[in-house]
């Protein structure tokens, strides 16, 4: 990581969370989920979402129509107080591409979700039944300072429905909190 990086992203911390946000905390805060929400386009697929308990979600997806492309976008909006930081993370990536993910907070989620999930990791994305089974936000990389917080995390899967058009597939939700 480059130091000037470093630097800017604590005194981005310092400011939108202030000195407090620092304090030590013996251990790391824990994800609380509160609400999820999934939309999806009723022409190309059903599905149903649950929460087994307040930070673990589940996905059950029908998806009628194969697929020869798709992107995924990812955001993350922190709020504390009546401060709203927002798309701490905040990436659209081309899901057939093989490229590497820059953004380590998507990188990290994305191994976790391929992990829990049946999703290929590859285009074409054939006519299946999709599902993701007891998926959480992996806790240990939350830095042990982090304050208490809500946050926001949608994530839209987008397919070209048309040669210049892309339409949203799915839109996944999740509203939460950090718990420190």
């Amino acid at each position: 990581m480059c130091p000037l990086f470093d630097m800017v992203n604590i005194l981005l911390w310092i400011s939108f969370f202030g000195f407090g946000a620092f304090s030590p905390s013996e251990c790391r805060p824990r994800v609380r989920i509160t609400q999820i929400s999934f939309d999806f386009d009723v022409k190309l697929g059903n599905g149903t979402t649950w929460l087994t308990d307040d930070r673990t979600v589940n996905v059950v997806f029908d998806l009628k129509k194969g697929l020869k492309t798709m992107k995924s976008r990812f955001k993350v909006d922190l709020i504390r107080r009546q401060r709203t930081f927002n798309a701490i993370a905040n990436a659209t990536r081309d899901y057939c591409a093989q490229t590497p993910i820059i953004n380590k907070i998507w990188a990290k989620f994305s191994h976790v979700f391929l992990q829990t999930s049946n999703f290929p990791s590859t285009c074409p994305i054939p006519k299946n039944t999709y599902y993701v089974r007891n998926l959480s936000f992996p806790e240990q990389f939350l830095p042990n300072y982090m304050p208490a917080l809500d946050f926001v995390v949608e994530t839209t899967f987008l397919h070209r429905m048309y040669f210049n058009q892309e339409e949203v597939l799915l839109k996944y939700v999740t509203r939460g909190k950090l718990i420190p």
